[in-house]
């Protein structure tokens, strides 16, 4: 992002002199040049943003699935619940928080475009070390290799993402009774005290 903003003002200081010296050709070259570089200092500060999510690194992964469930309400066009044994105060090791809401924004995404569903339940539960998280839709499902074709790389990067965090994914998923999706991560440390 820096080296593009100084790229940016560099561009930006060509004197007018030198500006207006360049043939018609190398000018419409400067102005692309110009377009280029502020359109990747935008989708920067969008990826940027996008790695972690503000409410995420302020409240934690409780509130900002909660918020992510509230947005997705709102749209009128699915009904989401949302439940857990884990309180909005409990915090899991960053890294699992970041790709589990990941892969929520991911399934959700896919909901909308593909799945013509209604109605989303999404449950976290954890017994001492042991993190399950399902997501369910009463959509249209897909056959995973279908999946695989329709989402692009969208399927492999949730089965990365949860890989990366030392947890399994399993896809289940029916053309007439939907998906659903099961995740499960083993945490260095019991979130509950016995």
């Amino acid at each position: 992002g820096q080296t593009l903003i100084a790229t940016s003002l560099m561009l930006n200081s060509l004197s007018d002199t030198v500006k207006m010296n360049l043939s018609k050709e190398d000018s419409k070259k400067h102005t692309i040049i110009e377009k280029m570089v502020n359109d990747a200092i935008k989708e920067g500060r969008e990826l940027s943003h996008n790695l972690m999510p503000q409410s995420l690194q302020d409240y934690g992964l409780i509130p900002s699935l909660q918020s992510l469930v509230y947005k997705y309400n709102n749209t009128n066009r699915l009904t989401s619940d949302f439940h857990t044994n884990l309180t909005e105060e409990q915090r899991i090791p960053i890294d699992v928080e970041i790709n589990l809401y990941r892969v929520t924004q991911e399934v959700f995404n896919n909901i909308i475009k593909h799945s013509n569903a209604k109605k989303v339940t999404l449950q976290l539960l954890c017994f001492e070390n042991e993190l399950t998280y399902t997501i369910e839709d009463d959509g249209q499902g897909f056959l995973h290799e279908e999946g695989l074709k329709q989402n692009g790389h969208g399927l492999q990067n949730m089965d990365n993402r949860i890989r990366s965090i030392g947890g399994s994914i399993h896809f289940d998923s029916h053309k007439k009774y939907g998906t659903l999706i099961t995740i499960e991560v083993n945490l260095d440390q019991p979130l509950f005290d016995n």
